[in-house]
């Protein structure tokens, strides 16, 4: 175990988690090319998604969720992370705690500039950090998403039926009697 920037850094041997399933909400949902908007403002559709992630997280901490894991991808996963982020520098928040669940060491590297700098930033401003793997392996985004359902008892979703890693979580959680909130039904329905 490594102490870095404060946070304690672990990897999935041996972790010593600094949380409570039962108080735990973790995040799934798309990479940036998978939604059907550009994820940033001005764009309607981002700024409606924003709103709903801001109100499920708070809805989350009223209900008595105190950790949020965060699986680190580009788009839904970070965006979520930064949600947390914020909410902690206001009073009566400052008691929640972000988790990141980074499937590799290197997982951002090749990243363009500003995701990775975001990427970097959630991290480094995380209560924890968690690597489930040393080195990319090929199951290491299921083994990430395992992680993150195995110790939650509510995902934060957007999922509108596209196949991939969010489909696959969600059908994980649901396997486990997980309570799943999809931020993409709760946008469809409000539009009608």
């Amino acid at each position: 175990m490594h102490i870095c920037n404060h946070n304690l850094i672990t990897f999935l041997k041996g972790v010593i988690l600094l949380f409570d399933k039962q108080t735990t909400c973790c995040f799934s949902g798309y990479r940036p090319e998978k939604f059907g908007f550009p994820l940033k403002a001005p764009t309607l559709e981002y700024g409606v998604l924003l709103g709903y992630i801001n109100i499920n997280v708070l809805f989350s901490v009223e209900k008595g969720y105190t950790t949020f894991l965060c699986g680190m991808a580009q788009g839904f996963d970070i965006i979520c992370g930064e949600t947390v982020l914020r909410l902690k520098k206001h009073p009566g928040f400052t008691h929640i705690k972000l988790v990141c669940a980074i499937p590799y060491k290197g997982h951002s590297e090749q990243w363009d500039d500003a995701w990775k700098t975001r990427h970097q930033t959630l991290a480094a401003l995380a209560d924890q950090v968690i690597y489930v793997r040393d080195a990319y392996a090929p199951d290491c985004f299921h083994a990430r998403n395992r992680f993150m359902a195995d110790h939650a008892s509510r995902l934060i979703c957007y999922h509108d039926g596209k196949s991939g890693g969010t489909a696959y979580t969600i059908d994980y959680c649901r396997n486990k009697k997980i309570e799943i909130i999809n931020l993409a039904e709760k946008i469809k329905a409000a539009r009608t």
